[in-house]
């Protein structure tokens, strides 16, 4: 881990023990969110569950696992639309951007993946365009640059757009 980075995403969901844990909004640690007990002793998957959760599987946005002591039982895990967040190999997820949304960072356009986990793509806007809305455009003119209004009679000075 790099020095200044956060070790967790804000959050993010895990289990320790029989402990449900959250990482906070600064992403700098975890912090305890529930102790499971009762009927739903078990930790899996940053929820309290009936039983030890073996294998834990996405459907749409749930988390599905099987009892370690019965694996033909099936138990409904935790809902990640429920704590705000999408279902990923077995786990729910915060998502680092909006899916399939692209954006721009400087004159890059920067494509999220369809699952909203990661970053898809990045596409450098070429020397003649820039980065607008999450698309490269045409540089019409140059920052500064003259232009005549004859509506106006005047000339008018342009700063980059179109």
């Amino acid at each position: 881990m790099n020095a200044g980075s956060p070790m967790c995403q804000a959050g993010e969901l895990r289990c320790t023990s029989t402990v449900v844990e959250v990482c906070n909004q600064d992403g700098s640690s975890f912090e305890v969110q529930e102790a499971c007990s009762g009927s739903t002793p078990f930790c899996a998957v940053g929820a309290c569950v009936e039983c030890e959760v073996g294998s834990q599987y996405c459907s749409g946005n749930v988390v599905y696992g099987r009892c370690e002591q019965s694996s033909d039982k099936e138990i409904l895990v935790l809902d990640c639309a429920a704590v705000g967040q999408v279902c990923s190999g077995g786990r729910c997820r915060v998502q680092a951007c909006e899916p399939a949304s692209a954006t721009c960072d400087g004159n890059t356009v920067v494509t999220c993946a369809a699952d909203g986990l990661s970053v898809a793509s990045r596409t450098p806007c070429s020397v003649n365009e820039r980065c607008f809305d999450g698309t490269c455009e045409e540089v019409r003119c140059s920052p500064g640059a003259k232009i005549c209004n004859r509506a106006r009679s005047r000339c008018a000075r342009r700063m980059g757009s179109p």
